[in-house]
C-alpha cells in the first residue's frame, strides 16, 4: 500500500510546467494533467517565482479536474497580482467565487 501512494504522489507533484519566454516577461504556468491538493507546494512555488511586470498565462487546457483547493489559491493570487504589477490571465481555468 505504501508504493502505491507513493506513485499517487509522484504523479501529481510534476503536473505543472513552468515556462518563461525567450523575450522577458512572458511566463506560462501550464498544467500537464489534472490538479490536486498534492501539487499545491508546486504552485505555490511557481507563483512565487513571478516578478513584477511579468505576463503570466495560467494553462489549464490539459486538466479538466482542478481541485478547490488549487481553485482558491488562484483565486487568490488572482487578487494580489495587480498589487505586485504582475499581468495574469487564466486559459481554460475556471475560477469559483472564493468560499467565506
Amino acid at each position: 500500500m505504501r508504493s502505491a501512494q507513493s506513485s499517487v504522489r509522484a504523479q501529481h507533484v510534476y503536473s505543472i510546467d513552468v515556462q518563461r519566454g525567450p523575450l522577458w516577461p512572458y511566463v506560462t504556468i501550464e498544467f500537464e494533467k489534472d490538479l490536486y491538493f498534492l501539487s499545491k507546494p508546486q504552485l505555490k512555488e511557481a507563483l512565487g517565482a513571478l516578478q513584477p511586470g511579468d505576463e503570466v498565462t495560467i494553462d489549464g487546457s490539459k486538466a479538466p479536474f482542478i481541485d478547490h483547493a488549487m481553485r482558491n489559491m488562484l483565486y487568490d493570487y488572482w487578487e494580489t497580482a495587480n498589487v505586485q504589477g504582475i499581468h495574469y490571465k487564466l486559459r481554460n481555468v475556471v475560477l469559483n467565487c472564493k468560499p467565506e
